[in-house]
């Protein structure tokens, strides 16, 4: 593999273990916005950020969609495990009349 090919794969994976991380626990905002200008970093490298995602917004829309798998096929085979959902999560997941 090329030096290109081993950055790319480095980078994959070290940010893969934050966001499989957040989709299980809902981060506290400490952990989230310790010392880094979340604004500057989540921008595209081309707009001069690092292009990380943000990990609150993508943890409260995995956790989201975890809700509406949930209720829209309950023949899921981890359906029985115990919901992680937080406030913000549930308050969004509301339904409507």
């Amino acid at each position: 593999m090329n030096t290109a090919g081993r950055v790319a794969l480095t980078q994959a994976t070290l940010s893969a273990i934050p966001v499989h991380l957040s989709i299980v626990v809902c981060l506290s905002p400490w952990a989230v916005m310790c010392r880094v200008a979340w604004e500057v970093v989540c921008r595209p490298k081309e707009l001069g950020g690092l292009a990380i995602i943000d990990l609150r917004r993508f943890g409260l829309a995995l956790r989201l969609r975890w809700d509406w798998v949930r209720k829209v096929d309950p023949n899921r085979t981890w359906i029985d495990l115990p919901s992680s959902s937080d406030k913000a999560t549930r308050a969004l997941f509301v339904q409507q009349p």
